[in-house]
């Protein structure tokens, strides 16, 4: 004898809610790896900032000891190109050692990293003409 069919109201099944269930947790992964990313983003982008600030002062130390070398010792602020908007301060003074001049250098270089915050590196070096 065949089985009588089953009606739709009859039919009881957890295929509905389960797939609601994992359509919900897939998303809530998805924000959270979503999230994840734009934080490592910022991250990457801060490090790439500050190793521009540190270039920049960098940069400011060898002109601070070319123009040691020429025999200026002057107080300056540079603002060199392809540095991504980086300023660059550069202080100079004469400190006697002994019966000799040693020059101190001083650069910091600054850059701006989003808004109203900017990255700052400081360098120093001692400079015997």
């Amino acid at each position: 004898m065949p089985l009588p069919s089953a009606t739709a109201r009859d039919q009881r099944g957890l295929g509905l809610p389960l797939a609601i269930t994992i359509l919900l947790l897939l998303a809530v992964v998805a924000a959270g790896v979503t999230r994840w990313m734009g934080a490592a983003h910022e991250g990457v982008a801060a490090e790439v900032v500050s190793q521009r600030a540190a270039a920049a002062a960098r940069s400011g130390l060898e002109w601070g000891r070319v123009r040691v070398g020429e025999g200026s010792c002057t107080d300056e602020t540079l603002s060199p190109e392809g540095i991504g908007g980086c300023s660059v301060e550069v202080q100079c003074e004469a400190v006697p050692v002994e019966s000799d001049t040693v020059y101190a250098l001083e650069a910091t270089g600054s850059c701006p990293i989003l808004g109203e915050e900017e990255a700052v590196r400081t360098l120093r070096m001692r400079v015997r003409p």
